[in-house]
């Protein structure tokens, strides 16, 4: 994914946004919280962006989310991406 995914006029914009964020929200938390760290280190220039990304990925390898969407994708099955999301982050989504 890019910063520029698709043009669309005006009318077709906030179906198109939706469009992006259920791909976005589909995907593991924890991979989207660390590409999100990554790119705002990248567009702020910080130095030592590579150690802090290596490091964040290896450290994210080791948890059970990153070992589900492993065995998901080597097993070709669909995931939930509702397991590992925290409720509290998106209210109204999650049926008690």
């Amino acid at each position: 994914m890019g910063l520029v995914n698709a043009v669309v006029p005006p009318d077709k914009l906030e179906e198109e946004v939706d469009k992006w964020c259920d791909e976005i929200l589909a995907k593991s938390p924890g991979a989207i919280k660390g590409l999100k760290a990554a790119f705002n280190l990248m567009s702020a220039e910080i130095r030592g962006l590579e150690i802090l990304s290596f490091d964040g990925l290896w450290r994210y390898y080791a948890t059970e989310e990153a070992k589900y969407y492993k065995q998901s994708f080597w097993e070709k099955k669909k995931t939930d991406p509702l397991k590992y999301r925290k409720k509290e982050m998106f209210p109204g989504i999650y049926e008690e």
